[in-house]
């Protein structure tokens, strides 16, 4: 299991986009947002697994990158600005009074179409990377 963990990650990177394409869909913008969020951040950890390096308990995308950078000896052609506006939407909590998603308050529908667009982007772009780099 050890040995293909980056799989898993995969998988729930990808289970994660999925379940955001849905809560979009219903009309849920705030749980498109923090699906979207843990779609990056998973993704970002498979290149972290697929190097076996160690998974940091961190959500911050930013740092995830670095990290991942770090971890394969060169730089990731990412979207620094989509890293910052997910990392501005996650949730902290998922109660009501701990929300501070946006500084106009909560995600609508242009925000949820905005991070599972980045986020499917982010997944697509880190998959590839990994299945060129990585499995080959």
């Amino acid at each position: 299991m050890t040995e293909n963990l980056h799989e898993n990650w995969l998988q729930f990177a990808f289970d994660d986009l999925r379940s955001a394409e849905i809560l979009l869909a219903a009309g849920i913008f705030t749980m498109t947002c923090f699906h979207a969020q843990q779609c990056a951040e998973k993704a970002l950890k498979a290149v972290l697994a697929a190097r076996r390096q160690p998974i940091p308990r961190s959500h911050n995308l930013i740092r995830l990158r670095q990290k991942a950078e770090e971890a394969l000896g060169f730089g990731i052609d990412m979207d620094a600005e989509a890293l910052r506006f997910l990392n501005d939407i996650y949730l902290d909590s998922r109660y009501p009074q701990e929300i501070g998603l946006l500084p106009e308050g909560m995600p609508g529908l242009a925000e949820a179409q905005k991070a599972l667009t980045e986020a499917g982007k982010i997944y697509s772009e880190l998959k590839a990377l990994i299945d060129r780099k990585i499995d080959s």
